[in-house]
């Protein structure tokens, strides 16, 4: 075998050996998807479950569908607390942006308040800590 036979030998086991890693990549790429597929479908199985036996369950499945239910009540639990928290904050911010588009508050300290974002300042503030607006020094 001559030197060009050599390379070519190791050219095409350097390509087979290329070809069989690409082919591995691709099966396991494919072995994940139907992975996933399968996942998906446990899922699905089990909300099919337990919307249809959630309010009596097979024995042996009774923790999970009891763990999803107080889940969802937790869900509802904490919803609730995020609009009465969302009612409270715009209540909240009305107050808030009149003070901004006033003259800068003095607050009990006798700091004032940043004319752009309404952040607090210290006395010695020479630009606002949240937004960098520059600070005036006249009052």
């Amino acid at each position: 075998m001559g030197f060009m036979d050599n390379v070519n030998a190791f050219t095409k086991g350097v390509s087979q050996k290329a070809k069989g890693n690409y082919d591995i990549v691709a099966m396991n790429t494919k072995i994940s998807s139907m992975q996933k597929e399968i996942s998906n479908l446990y899922k699905g199985l089990g909300a099919a479950y337990y919307q249809a036996h959630k309010e009596n369950p097979d024995e042996a499945l009774k923790n999970f569908v009891d763990a999803i239910s107080s889940l969802e009540q937790q869900i509802a639990d904490t919803q609730e607390q995020i609009n009465t928290t969302k009612a409270e904050t715009a209540a909240v911010s009305l107050v808030a942006e009149s003070t901004i588009n006033t003259a800068p508050a003095q607050t009990d300290l006798g700091h004032g308040f940043c004319s752009n974002c309404g952040s607090p300042l210290s006395a010695d503030s020479m630009f606002c800590i949240n937004c960098g607006t520059k600070i005036s020094n006249e009052e």
